[in-house]
């Protein structure tokens, strides 16, 4: 067999637990899940990345998820229509189309930490577009080739009358 330091290391390795660590509410000790020691350490991120710091950032991924449920729930498209991937063959981009009734969605994403370069299908270049989500802030320019930029993610909505 395998000595008993080994076999501790390879069920270490293999446990849950590495990837588990006390909720992190704010940037006070132990990450404020409790006033005693914790029986599973905190993570060492916790004065930048906790629940206070994401309430207090607009821009923070709790924002971003609300934004993204309010969407699905005043917008049917979201749920209801065909869907049309428009990067099948490229793995650093997720762009696709979905339509239904008098709408159509068009979800442009990077999914890279570099600028990535995307052609927008002609059939989509003239039409006029709502910007529901982006996580910049700058214009989207819609017309042939775009360069999206790292972890770009965009929501726009066309609709007809």
């Amino acid at each position: 067999g395998v000595s008993e330091s080994d076999m501790l290391a390879i069920l270490a390795s293999k446990s849950r637990d590495n990837s588990r660590t006390p909720m992190q509410w704010d940037n006070t000790a132990n990450a404020g899940f409790s006033q005693g020691k914790p029986w599973i350490e905190v993570a060492n991120n916790y004065p930048k990345i906790n629940v206070k710091a994401a309430l207090d950032d607009p821009n923070s991924i709790f924002y971003c998820y609300q934004t993204l449920i309010k969407l699905r729930k005043t917008y049917p498209i979201f749920i209801f229509g065909d869907y049309q991937d428009l990067t099948p063959d490229v793995a650093n981009c997720w762009c696709y189309v979905r339509h239904w009734n008098n709408q159509t969605l068009l979800v442009i994403a990077n999914l890279t930490e570099n600028r990535v370069k995307w052609q927008l299908p002609k059939a989509l270049e003239n039409s006029s577009w709502q910007k529901l989500l982006s996580n910049y802030s700058n214009q989207t320019v819609l017309e042939g080739e775009m360069v999206l930029q790292p972890y770009e993610a965009t929501y726009l909505l066309h609709e007809t009358d």
